[in-house]
């Protein structure tokens, strides 16, 4: 499906400006062959909308900020050229040829049009070709399956089943258009808003030149100045919607397969967790839970009683969540074939029939879920789930998948969609310009219905396929990767550009979810056990965790390789429990700033040339660097720490960054590295979320320097956080002149935490300090408020949360 570029004199170009008006933020120019508006959002955003013709409704599938303060704006006119000068930007509009450069305000070039001309179309096509500079480095574009740095690399956004995919499929199942470029040291974002099947090459055609374009559509980009890369990220989604913050139980451990097909099976699944002591807080149900493929239904042969199913599991710490499939069977016997029928709910052809696709149930119907109509009736629709104590929804084969459930449906079944239409706000659109949207479309609808169901609990949804603004409602895993080595690598890069491109809560199945005919040995055997080993300690910095397998593969359960990896398993598993404040923390920091949880390490050290292209490691917020083990056969490892103080978790060894280690390599565990100036917050252990209250809270202190770190909390259910029922505690720790000085801010917010004791670990020192003292009162070794563990160096204080401001000072 690859995008061929036509010869460039094939191309239509825009010619020279007649004349320019300004209109608050908005500067319209005429010119001989197009209509440009350049709008200004704020002082780093511009927007650039063109047109050959008249410009159509402004709407956006993706952008819902549209209401941005005026700008001032400093606009003089030269003889070959319109300059407007924000406090940050300056652009160089070329009346000769249209032709647009950007500069920061110190005048270094940032953007610019290529030197032949910047904006062009031919018929229906439109596409924006840009000069690449010499050290310009580019990522983001949503899910891709190749590495960090998509420089020299090409792309078509349009979504597609991708089963079994490669290194080198494209496209996937999710389209973003929207990228990051990189040049020394200085980034910006480009957000080509396009719903039609688009493209991108990142230097891969012409020397020296990127383009990005679509079959179809307006020529409609938003350029966004960072300097910072967290700053391109943070703006990019207040345009496009901050990450949807998730009930925290969803930030759990989730055992899945194709399928746990009875409700024994998903019994004997909850007890063996339970009785090996594995934590985990879903165990989620595949297809096979429906009557014949149907959704909204069950097969009460499988599942006689679902609603004391899921009220066992809830006694037991289980959540289970489901798959919900587009695709509704033509069947005059199915209540919800017959309602979507009569009220004329479905896609139709330009001749007002109905559209049909093959999926599992066979011949379906499809939801137009671009009207308002059809989205309130399928989340009206969930009740059936919601009444038998379902907690979550598996939205699953919505790119959509139309040919696909068997054989003969992917092999034999054509089914064009050409003249297909969309109600889409009443303007009748094509498929082609819909196709990627639908899955948005259901995820809003999903997370309507069960808003309006359970109209004061978070929803947990979780789609294969989106479109840029996805985030707003849901997790997404990346699709049917398959179990090999290539595919544990692959994850890395993969959702580090997730990250990148607004999704925070993304994931890979653990242990693969597909056989290839590559990698067929799950068939017959048991998964490679090293392999596993190495995806569940990888896995567990996954943000959304989640091991899963296909349907007649053997079982991927942590305990079917043997008992080091299920201990493994358990060890990592239990790890991530134990960060969960921490995760929490940085799940809320990306609903209210877009950041990523998994970052490449170029997000946070920019002017790092070292990072550029690093992607076999990587930050577990800003505080944790992980380097998994993506080969089978291996006794070292290197890594590179950059600038600052690291120390190994393991093994408290401390190292000076910047430097690249060379480190030992057993199966027990993978390379994980804290920041020097870290403060993290831990949790006891716990088989599940919520088991039991957080005593003590642990916080893990690494003390360098000046370091800062705000705990967040709240309910971890509810919607009342939006009302300021949360909890926001501040610790400083100062390391100066072999003095520490610990403090603990008044705690912030309306929610107050269960009564529960401070637990504060002092790591790296290598004796124990000369003085110890808590709130003015100089504490002793007998203190049994005090322990020092010389060989791990760590001094640990414990005394009860008064919620009062706090003080410890240690004399080393």
């Amino acid at each position: 499906m690859k995008y061929k570029l036509r010869k460039l004199s094939k191309y239509q170009f825009i010619r020279a400006i007649q004349s320019f008006e300004r209109d608050g933020n908005l500067i319209k120019i005429i010119c001989d062959n197009a209509k440009i508006q350049i709008s200004f959002l704020n002082e780093q955003m511009i927007r650039v909308r063109i047109t050959n013709k008249e410009f159509g409704k402004d709407y956006s599938y993706a952008v819902i900020k549209n209401n941005w303060p005026e700008v001032q704006l400093t606009i003089s006119e030269e003889e070959d050229q319109i300059i407007i000068i924000t406090s940050q930007l300056q652009l160089r509009i070329r009346k000769k040829l249209f032709h647009l450069t950007i500069h920061d305000s110190e005048g270094n070039i940032i953007n610019q049009d290529a030197g032949f001309g910047g904006h062009a179309w031919h018929d229906k096509e439109v596409i924006c070709f840009k000069q690449m500079l010499p050290n310009e480095h580019y990522y983001g574009f949503g899910e891709k399956s190749r590495k960090l740095d998509k420089r020299k690399n090409d792309f078509v956004n349009w979504n597609v089943d991708a089963m079994m995919y490669n290194h080198k499929t494209d496209p996937l199942y999710v389209s973003i258009p929207f990228f990051i470029g990189l040049n020394e040291g200085r980034a910006y974002g480009i957000f080509f808003d396009n719903s039609f099947k688009s493209f991108f090459n990142m230097g891969k055609k012409l020397k020296d030149i990127y383009y990005f374009g679509a079959v179809e559509g307006e020529l409609n980009y938003y350029f966004i100045y960072g300097p910072a890369i967290k700053e391109v990220i943070n703006l990019y989604t207040a345009l496009t919607g901050r990450p949807y913050f998730p009930p925290k139980w969803a930030l759990g451990y989730q055992q899945c397969k194709w399928s746990y097909k009875t409700e024994k099976e998903v019994r004997d699944v909850a007890n063996e967790l339970r009785k090996r002591k594995i934590p985990c807080d879903m165990i989620v149900l595949d297809i096979d839970y429906m009557d014949g493929f149907r959704v909204f239904t069950w097969n009460k042969k499988r599942f006689p009683d679902p609603k004391k199913l899921m009220a066992d599991m809830r006694d037991k710490g289980f959540k289970i969540y489901l798959i919900v499939d587009p695709g509704i069977k033509v069947d005059k016997n199915y209540k919800f074939y017959n309602k979507i029928m009569e009220q004329e709910l479905y896609c139709k052809r330009k001749n007002g029939k109905p559209f049909y696709g093959w999926v599992w149930p066979g011949k379906c119907v499809f939801p137009d879920f671009t009207r308002e109509t059809v989205r309130e009736w399928w989340g009206n629709n969930l009740k059936a789930y919601l009444d038998e104590g379902i907690a979550g929804i598996w939205n699953d084969m919505n790119e959509p998948s139309i040919e696909s459930g068997n054989v003969i449906n992917t092999l034999f079944r054509k089914v064009s969609t050409a003249d297909v239409l969309h109600y889409d706000n009443a303007l009748n659109s094509r498929h082609a310009k819909i196709h990627n949207v639908y899955a948005l479309f259901m995820c809003q609808a999903t997370q309507d219905g069960l808003l309006k169901l359970q109209p004061n609990k978070r929803p947990f949804i979780i789609t294969r396929a989106g479109y840029a603004g996805i985030q707003r409602y849901t997790a997404i895993w990346s699709g049917d990767n398959t179990s090999s080595w290539l595919h544990l690598k692959l994850s890395v890069s993969m959702l580090l550009n997730m990250g990148l491109s607004g999704i925070h809560f993304c994931g890979a199945d653990i242990g693969g979810f597909a056989a290839s005919l590559m990698h067929p040995r799950k068939i017959f055997f048991k998964l490679d056990p090293t392999l596993y080993a190495r995806w569940i300690q990888l896995g567990v910095f996954y943000t959304f965790s989640r091991t899963h397998t296909m349907t007649g593969t053997r079982p991927q359960e942590p305990w079917q390789f043997g008992k080091k990896v299920e201990e493994i398993s358990r060890n990592y598993i239990k790890l991530r429990y134990r960060l969960m404040p921490y995760i929490y923390t940085l799940f809320h920091e990306a609903h209210t700033q877009g950041l990523p949880i998994m970052r490449p390490l170029i997000l946070e050290y920019q002017d790092d040339k070292r990072c550029v292209t690093l992607d076999d490691e990587f930050l577990f917020g800003s505080q944790l660097l992980v380097v998994p083990i993506t080969k089978k056969r291996i006794k070292k490892q290197k890594v590179y720490l950059p600038a600052g103080k690291w120390i190994d978790y393991w093994n408290k060894k401390e190292y000076q960054g910047p430097k690249e280690i060379e480190i030992d390599i057993t199966i027990e565990n993978i390379p994980i590295f804290v920041k020097g100036d870290s403060i993290i917050p831990l949790q006891p252990d716990m088989q599940y979320i919520g088991e039991k209250p957080i005593n003590p809270l642990i916080l893990d202190v690494y003390p360098s320097g000046f370091s800062e770190y705000t705990l967040y909390e709240d309910d971890g259910d509810t919607l009342n956080y939006q009302k300021g029922e949360y909890c926001e505690t501040k610790y400083e720790c100062i390391l100066e002149d072999s003095n520490i000085i610990f403090k603990i801010g008044l705690p912030k917010g309306s929610f107050h935490p269960e009564k529960r004791d401070y637990e504060i670990r002092f790591n790296c020192l290598d004796e124990i300090p000369k003085k110890i003292v808590l709130n003015g009162i100089e504490l002793t070794l007998e203190s049994d408020k005090l322990n020092f563990d010389k060989n791990n160096k760590i001094l640990t204080i414990k005394f009860p949360d008064e919620k009062k401001a706090t003080k410890i000072e240690l004399a080393l």
